[in-house]
Formats: structure tokens, sequence, C-alpha cells
């Protein structure tokens, strides 16, 4: 029998339904975006409702609030049938139930909840911080602040795309160095021109293959 977030059995919720009414079903996602999910469902027939709430979970129904934000969403009239959900992650699973809130002792009834529900992937954070280090007359080392977590990568990994001109030369597209892996946050470039002014840019790629805004455009100049 299923089970619905607070450990209530199929049968003791039929039990309060022909006690207190019927519950909100065929609680489903309609829309389902990065950041937020429109939440549709089915109304409760109880004709003694007085509003609603929608309820999410992202610990497989251990924990049951209105978003990652806030415990409390905001009452919603007797009549609604869709709701959106923000303040939601990237690339997260979760659940959504509908509570039905009615007169006298019926108190609030919930739903069960929906199947499982998957955000989508977004764009990774810009990359900042790019600075030279080590700069010799055909060298440098480069460094930033890695993307290390699913927030600023917008999915489950990333790798960096690195953008290296002389003077006014056009940028390539795509960069010519691409580094794959978590956490990496430097690479070594050689093979430059002395006495050279460089132009320097990265982005993020994540696995996703969406890319993120370029960084900043880094200058630096190598040695004579």
């Amino acid at each position: 029998q299923g089970v619905d977030g607070r450990g209530y059995s199929e049968a003791a919720l039929a039990l309060g339904e022909t006690l207190f009414g019927t519950r909100a079903t065929n609680v489903r996602a309609s829309v389902v975006r990065d950041t937020s999910v429109t939440v549709v469902w089915r109304l409760a027939t109880n004709p003694d409702i007085v509003s609603q709430k929608v309820y999410v979970s992202w610990d497989g129904g251990e924990t049951w609030r209105f978003n990652t934000a806030s415990d409390q969403g905001p009452l919603i009239g007797n009549a609604v049938t869709e709701l959106v959900v923000p303040s939601l992650k990237p690339l997260s699973n979760y659940l959504f139930l509908v509570e039905t809130l009615v007169t006298g002792a019926g108190g609030a009834i919930r739903s069960f909840p929906s199947q499982n529900v998957l955000t989508l992937a977004t764009a990774p954070q810009k990359v900042g911080g790019l600075a030279a280090t080590q700069v010799t007359g055909t060298s440098m080392l480069l460094g930033w602040d890695p993307l290390d977590t699913q927030e600023l990568m917008g999915s489950n990994s990333v790798s960096y795309r690195i953008e290296i001109r002389e003077g006014d030369a056009p940028f390539p597209d795509p960069g010519p160095f691409v580094l794959p892996g978590l956490g990496v946050s430097s690479f070594q470039i050689n093979g430059l021109l002395r006495s050279t002014l460089h132009r320097i840019r990265i982005t993020a790629v994540n696995d996703a293959g969406i890319e993120s805004p370029v960084s900043d455009v880094l200058l630096a100049t190598t040695l004579g």
C-alpha cells in the first residue's frame, strides 16, 4: 500500500476520506524548468474546502516544505488546480503533494505524492577570478575560481574552454583549450610570443552541453 508524506497508509487515508471528505488527486507536474515546476491536480470533491496548500519534498518524502527557501507556502483558493513552485534547484529530484483544508472536524487532508520530477539543467555561472601568474617570455599559469557545486555548474559536472589571442586578434570559436574534470582551477599555457599582450577569457560547459557566460577578459603580457 502507498504511504503519504506523514507515513499514513492508503487505508488510513481512505478512512479519513469517509469521515472528512475526498483529498486532491492526480498531482503531477505540467511544466518543468530548471528552478521551478508547475504543479497541477484534480480538485477534492469535499464541498467544505476552505483553501489548499502545495508542498514539495527533495528527500523522498521525509521532509515537506513549500520550496527550498520557505517552510510555508501561500494559502490558495478552494477552486485552484495549478501552482508554480519556485526556488528549486536545477537537475534535482522532487515530489509534490496538495493539502486540502476543510471546515469543521475535517482539518487538513493531504493527497498522495506525485511521481518523481527531475528539474532541468541550467547554464553554469560565469567563471570568475581569472588571473595569470608565473609569467615568462613564452608561458604563463592561468588560474580561476572553480565551479564546484551543482548550483554553480547548473548540472553535475563542467569542463572549461580557454580562449587566448594576441593583441586585438578576434577570439576563436570554440576556444582551443578544453579542460575536462570537476575541480580544475588552473592551466599552464606554453608557446607564447615574447613581449606580447595576450587577451584571455574562459567559459564553462556542463554535461548538459550548456555554456556559461564568457568571463571578463584578462590582459597579460609575456616578458621580453
